[in-house]
């Protein structure tokens, strides 16, 4: 098996699962940071920011309930069932 070098590296595809709620939860919040520009002062290189709107993108290609006249309510859902297991006290974000 031939080794990858560094630009082969470079290139190869990585994969991340992620549950349709994680998914969900992660593409909603993406989409409120670019509209707001929230992640601006946070974005140290323009790669950075390549890379937030291509992980973006995938997860749009994945979610049909972006189309859902319901999406508000479907993405509300996905949060709570991504918390449930957690104690009121420890849902308090994280700073």
């Amino acid at each position: 098996m031939p080794s990858i070098g560094p630009m082969d590296a470079a290139t190869e595809p990585v994969q991340i699962q992620l549950t349709h709620d994680e998914a969900l939860v992660l593409c909603d919040w993406l989409w409120k940071r670019d509209r707001d520009d929230a992640l601006e002062p946070l974005i140290e290189h323009w790669s950075e920011q390549l890379v937030l709107w291509s992980v973006h993108a995938l997860l749009e290609k994945t979610l049909p309930e972006l189309f859902d006249p319901d999406y508000a309510r479907l993405v509300a859902a996905a949060r709570e069932r991504l918390v449930a297991d957690l104690e009121p006290e420890n849902r308090k974000r994280a700073k």
